[in-house]
């Protein structure tokens, strides 16, 4: 009893993420009241160039083969997924512009709810 454990509560950033022919990630829509929404800086239709770090590529990117860590539909919920109060550093890449944003995990704040 009273064993000093807190539950860490970890939450994702709220991104629709889907792979294109090319096998990039592409941002294809925000869930309202999440990190991503809440930061104002992605904006559907954004690819993913890289997650805390590490280079987005496709499942079977050589440089996997190396391996290097690299992101993929298949494991981005190793990096995105978090505690809350932390925050996630994505660089996106929106036309040929390249830009880095900071994403909050944040316990979403549920439609519809009236504050005091």
């Amino acid at each position: 009893e009273g064993g000093g454990d807190v539950d860490v509560v970890r939450v994702g950033l709220g991104m629709v993420l889907e792979e294109n022919e090319d096998g990039f990630l592409v941002v294809e829509e925000l869930q309202a009241g999440k990190g991503a929404d809440l930061c104002g800086n992605v904006k559907a239709g954004d690819i993913l160039v890289e997650v805390d770090g590490y280079p987005v590529g496709r499942y079977d990117d050589p440089a996997s083969e190396d391996g290097n860590f690299v992101v993929t539909i298949e494991n981005i919920g190793q990096l995105s997924v978090g505690p809350v109060g932390t925050v996630c550093r994505m660089t996106l890449r929106r036309g040929t512009q390249g830009f880095v944003v900071e994403i909050p995990r944040v316990v979403p704040v549920p439609t519809g709810t009236q504050y005091a």
